[in-house]
């Protein structure tokens, strides 16, 4: 095989490398790593799930480490079925993680545009626009991996709908079939959702031309395989997908059985989450001009004192130390709560995007300006409500995705496509001046447009709403204005000299003054310039540290004094972040954690009874008193240690934790669940039982319980637990264990019985007198269907691959020609 004609692409593949590389240059050489809120709390997550896997072997269904047990489900199941999956964990390791992660978009990318015949330079730098996008790099400092590993994979996906529909069926449908598997193996089901919008426009654009050509019965054969190979692709991650059908329910994207407090404004859902939630991070209505200046609302909501050097001064002249403000005051001011960084998708790119909508004649151009549209209408949320309010009350599964501003990634592969293909225009013509013209309206608009930005910003607003309430004096806000006009207006005039720089470059190529590789190649420094230097002003230097997990997760005297006691399994209450933090699950059994997707019912239990019993805890500790008996749920749930710090003093033992089980005497037959979790701020949950009888029938409301009577844990695993019971009268145990309705068994010496579900969260078992052996084993049967339907996807999928493979090879290297004799 003569590789000679291919060298370019391998440099091109090297030049991706040696990029990736020098940008993570601290992780990939010096050994730290992204300093990553949610990837240093998933560490906390897992830790107990991976503990159990790696001593017994086998799938941990069930883990104990966060909000007093939940399901493994969406934490880190093992989904063995999919043999796709060693794929990007091969992908993922070529260069260090999650520096690996742009490697990949980028390659995808450019596989993405070579599949449109794109010069392989212009193909660089359309790789370089859409993979060094800031919401790439401000995603990796949030630590959502899995978000961008989706979004990196979405061009292979398009690149196989283009191969399917433009050249070669086989070979495109193998790797859409591929591209799918790779895409929803990174769990991210919100990008995916979005990459079908722009599939679905891509495939209307191909069907109109497809209409023209009068082609249709190819475009009905190419549309046929890539369903098949789209099947399969999703087929290999059945696992998942049946498991997270299954679990979703009963989360909180599922229904609340609760009415609505009477204090509240939410709107009770059949299921899904709270419309304020989803649409509590929805862009502005010219927030999208940060695509095209990056500091149009000031970057970032982190404290950049830096950023406010005329605040700075002012307080200093009005006698006051400018530290006092500066280290909270945000250089975000638009209406979202936080936000990493902007959406900044390049200067250059927007301008050759705008160009690509005069110059591209294939009706693409139209299916990409109405992906962006439809991405920045989305990204409005609340602010565009017939749409959005529309889809959320109507499309499947659209209530249950957490930030509608993530909708954005799907301009980002928009905006870098059509202007390459722009470029393409220019590089394919016989005759280059006709596209002077095109090329001067389209800078005329776009630096109308910033001219217009620079022109207005003296009359914007500035001040976010908390800072107009807090009524700052108007030498302050006038300050504070002032400093966020300049960076709005800097960054304007920073937008403009790239695009005429590029205009420049572009002019000079059409007048047949540049050659087309010095050109192109001129485009892509600037394109990767331009975005570079935006980037690191989010992810640089300062993010990467040196044994981040190790120093994060070093046992303070605390966790060494909680870890003397051998008692297999009891619960922590840390004080500090309880329900936002992961930490104390890295050691400990913790009431608490961090999940996006904890059980529906614990999460009301938190609303309605958890958090105001903590802050009772809390009030009652600062008073000098460590009784504990006005807590029931604290104490039913075997909280056995509070934390109110990080010294071994700061561990408060809790003699009210009532342990792994034990029998009550009396039964509180309730009908409805709000009566149900409003009584649990009352009552002693060592000797009564709150139960919903419409849903779950206890046979006696009062039991003979004696001193004699216990139950105790003899074997110990989140998801396969036993019990001795010893009492001389038959009783209702009740367990420290949250109740989830599906996979869970439980057996009496070996005979199927049923678990009730009291204390509206926890399980409970009606035991015969005398002495017993009680076990619960948790299965999930749709995870074992799921992933067997995976490994017989996985090798249709493979096969077809190979054999689609062997043709094309034998196509193009198999007919050699024997010597005559």
């Amino acid at each position: 095989m003569n590789i000679k004609p291919y060298l370019h692409h391998i440099y091109i593949i090297i030049a991706f490398a040696i990029i990736v590389m020098i940008y993570f240059s601290p992780l990939i050489f010096q050994g730290k790593k992204i300093n990553q809120h949610d990837i240093v709390q998933f560490q906390g997550m897992v830790k107990e799930i991976s503990d159990l896997r790696e001593k017994y072997h086998e799938e941990p269904y069930w883990t104990n480490a966060m909000f007093g047990g939940m399901p493994n489900t969406l934490i880190n199941m093992n989904q063995w079925g999919n043999l796709i999956k060693p794929v990007h964990d091969f992908m993922a390791r070529v260069l260090a993680y999650p520096a690996s992660l742009v490697f990949i978009g980028l390659l995808c990318y450019y596989v993405m545009l070579l599949a449109f015949d794109i010069h392989f330079i212009a193909a660089l730098a359309g790789a370089l626009g859409f993979a060094f996008s800031t919401f790439t790099m401000v995603s990796l400092v949030a630590g959502h991996n899995a978000k961008v590993a989706c979004m990196m994979y979405m061009p292979l996906v398009l690149a196989g709908m283009v191969l399917a529909y433009r050249k070669n069926i086989g070979l495109g449908a193998a790797i859409f079939g591929i591209g799918v598997a790779l895409q929803i193996v990174n769990n991210h089901i919100q990008i995916t959702y979005y990459l079908i919008f722009a599939g679905l426009l891509y495939f209307g654009a191909e069907f109109i031309q497809a209409y023209k050509n009068k082609t249709i019965t190819t475009f009905a054969k190419a549309t046929g395989a890539l369903a098949i190979a789209a099947l399969l692709g999703f087929g290999t991650h059945a696992g998942y997908f049946l498991s997270i059908e299954e679990y979703s329910k009963y989360t909180i994207r599922g229904k609340t059985e609760l009415a609505p407090l009477a204090e509240s404004k939410e709107v009770v859902r059949e299921d899904g989450l709270d419309r304020d939630y989803v649409f509590n991070y929805s862009y502005s209505i010219d927030e999208p001009f940060t695509f095209l200046i990056a500091d149009y609302y000031g970057g970032v909501s982190g404290a950049y004192p830096e950023n406010f050097k005329n605040t700075a001064k002012v307080m200093r002249q009005q006698g006051y130390d400018p530290n006092q403000i500066l280290r909270s005051l945000p250089s975000y001011f638009g209406n979202q709560p936080f936000v990493a960084g902007p959406m900044y998708m390049g200067a250059i790119v927007v301008f050759l995007f705008i160009l690509g909508l005069i110059v591209v004649k294939h009706p693409i151009k139209w299916a990409l300006l109405a992906a962006t549209i439809i991405g920045i209408l989305l990204s409005y949320g609340k602010n565009f409500p017939s749409l959005n309010y529309f889809l959320f009350d109507y499309f499947p599964l659209y209530n249950k995705f957490r930030s509608v501003a993530m909708a954005v990634v799907i301009p980002q592969i928009c905006l870098s496509l059509l202007g390459i293909l722009a470029l393409q225009e220019l590089i394919i013509s016989n005759n280059k001046k006709n596209y002077i013209r095109p090329l001067q309206i389209a800078g005329a608009v776009v630096l109308g447009i910033l001219a217009l930005v620079y022109i207005l910003a003296g009359s914007a607003n500035y001040l976010t709403e908390h800072e107009i309430a807090a009524q700052f004096p108007d030498w302050l806000s006038g300050a504070i204005a002032d400093d966020r006009k300049s960076m709005r207006t800097t960054d304007t005039l920073r937008s403009a000299l790239f695009i005429l720089s590029a205009i420049v470059i572009l002019y000079f190529y059409l007048k047949d003054k540049l050659k087309t590789n010095v050109a192109l190649g001129a485009v892509a420094a600037l394109v990767l310039v331009d975005l570079w230097s935006v980037d690191k002003r989010y992810l640089n230097d300062n993010n990467f540290e040196k044994k981040l997990i190790e120093t994060f997760y070093a046992p303070n005297s605390a966790d060494l004094a909680i870890l003397q006691d051998r008692d297999p399994n009891f619960r922590v209450l840390n004080l500090d972040n309880t329900f936002n933090e992961s930490r104390t699950s890295y050691f400990h059994k913790s009431i608490g954690g961090y999940s996006p997707a904890k059980l529906r019912r614990y999460q009301d239990l938190i609303e309605r009874a958890l958090a105001p019993q903590i802050q009772d805890l809390i009030t009652n500790l600062k008073n000098g008193s460590t009784d504990f008996s006005k807590v029931p749920v604290i104490n039913m749930l075997n909280t056995k240690y509070i934390l109110a710090g990080e010294d071994e003093g700061a561990v408060i033992p809790n003699q009210y934790a009532l342990g792994n089980a034990w029998f009550v005497s009396k039964v509180y037959s309730v009908a409805s669940a709000d009566t149900e979790i409003a009584s649990l701020n009352s009552f002693d949950p060592s000797d009564l039982a709150v139960a919903d009888t419409s849903k779950f029938k206890i046979s006696k409301d009062k039991y003979i319980k004696d001193s004699t009577a216990q139950i105790t844990l003899t074997n110990y695993k989140p998801y396969d637990l036993t019990y001795i019971s010893k009492n001389n009268n038959e009783g209702l145990a009740v367990f420290s264990e949250v109740y989830y309705p599906k996979g869970w068994t439980a057996t009496i010496d070996d005979k199927d019985v049923e678990i009730k579900r009291v204390n509206y969260v926890l399980r409970a078992l009606e035991v015969p007198a005398g002495n017993h052996t009680i076990r619960f084993v948790m299965k999930n049967e749709k995870h074992i269907i799921g992933n067997t339907i995976g490994l017989v996807s996985s090798f249709v999928l493979i096969a077809g691959v190979l054999a689609i493979v062997f043709v094309q090879y034998k196509s193009l290297y198999g007919s050699v020609q024997k010597p005559k004799s």
